[in-house]
């Protein structure tokens, strides 16, 4: 793709992401994938510090985790032994959303599970409103910054 005129390039519907780019290290030019260079972009998993009783549930399972993947952030990982109504974490300055957000969460409780990210920053269950949960994936929970 190098030194070709922009008429001369694929449509970006044609492109699959495995093109190769070349990229100047240095004095050195390599050359890499759109779909790594995307990867680039995706920040570190961060370890939030969970409010008691919730813990990380162990064993095969993500922790608790947040990251920042351009404007996007992104929630993983599968906790236990909190009580509906409270808050897991809260999430520091640049990672919190514009608007409050409200996801439908996957746990043990045979009544609907509701995670409310708000724009303080707290990643709370809003429902069920009370009860310990022995396990609560907050997987998927994922937002536009803008």
């Amino acid at each position: 793709m190098a030194n070709q005129k922009l008429s001369q390039l694929p449509a970006a519907s044609a492109l699959t992401g495995t093109e190769l780019i070349p990229v100047v290290q240095g004095v050195q030019t390599r050359s890499t994938s759109a779909a790594a260079i995307a990867d680039l972009r995706k920040g570190a998993w961060q370890v939030p510090t969970l409010n008691a009783p919730w813990t990380n549930y162990g064993d095969v399972f993500a922790s608790a985790g947040y990251r920042r993947d351009g404007g996007r952030v992104q929630l993983r990982g599968l906790v236990k032994a909190g009580a509906g109504g409270t808050v897991i974490f809260v999430l520091p300055l640049g990672f919190r959303p514009p608007a409050q957000q409200i996801y439908t969460a996957v746990s043990d409780s045979s009544a609907p599970t509701r995670i409310d990210v708000k724009t303080n920053g707290e990643v709370l269950v809003s429902q069920p409103s009370s009860g310990v949960l022995g396990w609560l994936s907050i997987d998927g929970v994922t937002y536009f910054m803008d």
